[in-house]
């Protein structure tokens, strides 16, 4: 046993100064690769970028190493410590090194973040999903369709997400959100603003359990009074009194309640569009600057249409073809948007019976089917 520890230590220390002696220059790969989010709220007060690259040698090194070494999302401090004081490398002196660690990448209970890999989509909107509740391919479904081999056919559950002066802030919280990031890159989550509260627009917020750590804190969360008692029935796990098993193991969330009011968030005024989601719901969409994103809905009172002139770009409820109790037909969404004149339409939430390219084909010349990840510049 002692020898086969002593084989072990040897061949820890013989990787050690392996990758050491290959990281004393910080590259243009390493560059793009490690991204670290800057969760100072000064910075972001200041509309300073939120994520930038390492800066300092010691906020590099810790990169490196937790890159190297580490064998899960975190290392701890005293493990990067003993790394950076074997051989004299970097500066030796623990203290030291643990409060520039706990300044720059350090996690709640002395962990340390090896970096947010994210994607920088300031001043733009993605439309992470463009689906119905049940999403396209539906399941059981064999129709042209569901069975199509175009990816714009391919539909998950609607959500949206906009890169703002001083972060990204996301549309609602599908439950199919972890693989829309993932696809799109974006790495980081820095507020959450919600439509409405069913099933299909929530019941993915468990998947940000993780930025909490990137954040250094909860997540935002603006929505109307409903949807916060929605989350908090649904995810009554977050909001218990018992002791957590271990960081990490609950999203942690803080609550802003929204009304018909424009609010600021994230450096971007915003403007709530009330609207009827069929006879029992009240529903809200959003106007950032000229651009507006109005789904689930059937009905846009008059005062709520007058919120909607002069927009460069409306993405606008259609459900399909035929009329729906709670959601705009095609046909119904053509005519609000020919009645607001934007200069450009994109439908969203729709089902299995609006194949992309023949529906397009159809339409007027200003008017066309959104699909996942489509990237929209903010006005």
């Amino acid at each position: 046993m002692r020898r086969k520890a002593r084989v072990v230590k040897l061949n820890r220390n013989a990787e050690l100064d392996a990758a050491e002696s290959r990281q004393q220059r910080w590259s243009a790969a390493d560059e793009a690769t490690f991204q670290r989010t800057d969760r100072s709220p000064q910075r972001a007060s200041k509309g300073i970028a939120v994520n930038s690259f390492p800066r300092s040698a010691w906020e590099r090194k810790v990169v490196l190493l937790g890159n190297n070494f580490a064998t899960s999302a975190t290392q701890s401090v005293e493990d990067l410590c003993s790394h950076a004081e074997r051989g004299n490398k970097v500066h030796t002196q623990r203290s030291c090194l643990r409060r520039e660690l706990r300044s720059g990448f350090a996690l709640k209970r002395g962990s340390v973040s090896k970096g947010v890999f994210t994607t920088d989509i300031r001043g733009k909107m993605i439309l992470l999903g463009t689906g119905t509740s049940v999403g396209v391919p539906m399941v059981g479904c064999g129709c042209p369709v569901c069975l199509s081999d175009n990816p714009r056919n391919k539909r998950t559950r609607c959500s949206a997400i906009l890169g703002l002066p001083q972060g990204n802030l996301l549309i609602d919280t599908s439950p199919d959100v972890r693989e829309q990031l993932l696809r799109e890159r974006v790495g980081i989550v820095h507020a959450v603003l919600y439509t409405h509260e069913h099933a299909d627009h929530v019941f993915g917020l468990d998947d940000l359990r993780m930025m909490q750590f990137y954040l250094g804190g909860p997540v935002p969360l603006y929505c109307e009074p409903s949807v916060e008692n929605r989350i908090r029935k649904s995810f009554d796990y977050a909001f218990s009194e018992e002791a957590k098993t271990h960081a990490g193991a609950t999203p942690q969330l803080a609550f802003h309640r929204i009304g018909l009011e424009p609010f600021e968030v994230l450096g971007q005024r915003v403007t709530p569009i009330r609207m009827r989601h069929g006879r029992r719901f009240e529903v809200l969409g959003f106007r950032f600057g000229n651009v507006a994103y109005c789904t689930d809905t059937n009905s846009i009172p008059p005062e709520s249409m007058e919120k909607l002139t002069g927009l460069d770009v409306l993405i606008l409820d259609a459900l399909r073809p035929r009329g729906h109790a709670t959601h705009f037909s095609l046909e119904e969404a053509v005519k609000i948007a020919e009645r607001l004149q934007p200069r450009q339409t994109y439908f969203t939430h729709m089902s299995h019976e609006l194949e992309h390219e023949a529906t397009n084909a159809a339409l007027p010349p200003n008017m066309k089917l959104a699909f996942d990840g489509m990237r929209i510049e903010l006005t």
